[in-house]
């Protein structure tokens, strides 16, 4: 058995499933690349060439704009909820200033007569 790095391009990268998947994840996350992971498909017929373009296609723009979006859509709830949370606590300091007040004017209302 050959040892990694002693064979060709195309068994060092596509020997086994488990260095495919290995080959295909470096190719999107920078670990190789790109013409390091598509020469040997390439070298065996275009069409190799031409899924590995569509694969990274998809998985660069299709894949991580979608990712990247549910991140922005939980960003915006919590600022939603940042906002609602203001809103009430702006509420409760009002309510607390009209108390206050009201206390205000009941201590000068010696007499009662409002």
């Amino acid at each position: 058995e050959l040892a990694r790095g002693e064979g060709t391009p195309l068994r060092d990268c596509y020997g086994s499933l488990a260095l495919t998947m290995l080959t295909l994840f470096k190719s999107i996350s920078g670990g190789i690349d790109w013409e390091g992971a598509s020469d040997p498909l390439i070298s065996v017929t275009p069409v190799l060439g031409l899924a590995f373009i569509c694969y990274i296609l998809f998985s660069m723009f299709c894949l991580l704009n979608v990712v990247t979006g549910i991140f922005v859509e939980n960003a915006s709830e919590f600022s939603a909820r940042d906002q609602e949370i203001m809103m009430i606590e702006e509420a409760l300091k009002r309510k607390a200033w009209v108390n206050d007040l009201k206390h205000i004017f009941d201590a000068a209302d010696t007499d009662g007569s409002g």
